[in-house]
């Protein structure tokens, strides 16, 4: 039964290994490795909502990259 299980537990870290790998593909660029549009949109009001409740501001630096090659 604790071989099952164990086969089990590994299939499953790999389910989760999966998803989290997709997740990052969908929200970074691929050359660059920085957040992309649907990352940023994604990041950007917990970002924020963490700064007020700090107290603190928020700066942003925007590139559009379109056709960088």
């Amino acid at each position: 039964m604790a071989a099952r299980n164990d086969g089990l537990a590994d299939e499953v870290n790999a389910v989760v290994a999966d998803r989290v790998a997709a997740e990052y593909r969908a929200n970074h660029d691929r050359l660059t490795g920085v957040l992309n549009r649907s990352g940023f949109e994604n990041q950007a009001p917990v970002v924020v909502s963490e700064a007020v409740t700090a107290g603190q501001s928020v700066g942003l630096t925007f590139f559009d990259c379109d056709q960088f090659k």
